[in-house]
């Protein structure tokens, strides 16, 4: 577990703090991710308990019970990735707030 756990923050770090970069191409992804998926969720989801509602235990035997649970694991990874963005914007803007201004030099 403790193997794993080092894993995870050496990609972490490798992801967001190591080049300014790799954190921007890992913000535009995560925000392309998180677009796609919560895209029309919310009428899925919507459809899917309505689905449930009218057919009842039927409809949760035929497939509705395996999608509402898809649909929630959809909406949680969309979460990470919103999360996932967010972090990628706080760095991104952390570096930039403590940039030292880059100092005119006088020309002789």
């Amino acid at each position: 577990m403790r193997r794993l756990c080092e894993k995870i923050r050496r990609a972490r770090d490798w992801l967001l703090h190591r080049h300014w970069a790799i954190t921007l191409a890992t913000m535009s992804l995560s925000v392309i991710i998180f677009g796609l998926l919560s895209y029309d969720f919310f009428f899925l989801l919507r459809a899917n308990l309505t689905f449930i509602e009218e057919n009842g235990v039927t409809g949760l035997l035929d497939g509705g019970l395996k999608q509402f649970f898809m649909l929630l694991c959809y909406g949680f990874f969309s979460l990470l990735c919103y999360l996932l963005f967010k972090a990628c914007e706080h760095i991104l803007t952390a570096r930039l707030a403590r940039r030292p201004e880059i100092e005119t030099t006088n020309a002789d």
